[in-house]
């Protein structure tokens, strides 16, 4: 039941921007038109599609990473801005010098997240392209999706899965590396 929560946002969204999308009936052709930049295959074009996918795939992600790197400036401690006012640090030295380093633990975890997310999307590619056009938007996810329910080739797309499931350990192992040597 959980699952249906997460999923039929993302088919919703899919939907949705494929509608967008559309180049003869979608909004952003008609608005680009108006600038003399309409009739921009979104989906159909094989350069474009994969770019429109990370455009949604982006614009879907935002609201959860802005959260979390929310809840993550909440935790600067408001003394280390004063002390760097104090010791006449501009705004951007103050940024780069210390909440940027105090925040790279809450980015490390954003970027994990989104990498991994990004990883095994399938829901959004379907919902948009279903994969295509000729493959160009073609994702792990897709691709053991396609080889287990569309071809009906379970070997297939049990060893996709794999795959998947091995790149996703090695960047857990990375992370997991990463936060403890934070620590030290």
């Amino acid at each position: 039941r959980d699952v249906y929560k997460r999923q039929v946002p993302m088919v919703v969204s899919g939907i949705v921007w494929r509608r967008i999308f559309d180049q003869d009936t979608g909004v952003l052709n008609s608005f680009l038109g108006t600038f003399g930049l309409g009739d921009t295959p979104w989906l159909t074009s094989t350069s474009m599609a994969l770019i429109s996918v990370i455009l949604v795939n982006i614009w879907i992600g935002i609201p959860f990473n802005m959260v979390i790197l929310y809840g993550g400036l909440q935790e600067v401690p408001k003394e280390l801005h004063e002390a760097a006012a104090l010791d006449g640090a501009s705004a951007w030295r103050t940024f780069r010098s210390v909440t940027l380093p105090v925040l790279k633990p809450v980015i490390t975890v954003v970027l994990v997240l989104g990498f991994m997310s990004t990883v095994k999307i399938l829901d959004l590619v379907l919902a948009l392209t279903d994969g295509g056009p000729a493959d160009s938007t073609q994702t792990l996810g897709t691709l053991t999706y396609q080889n287990s329910f569309v071809q009906m080739d379970f070997g297939a797309g049990a060893v996709v899965g794999n795959v998947l499931i091995l790149i996703s350990a090695v960047f857990a192992v990375f992370y997991l590396r990463a936060n403890r040597n934070e620590g030290k």
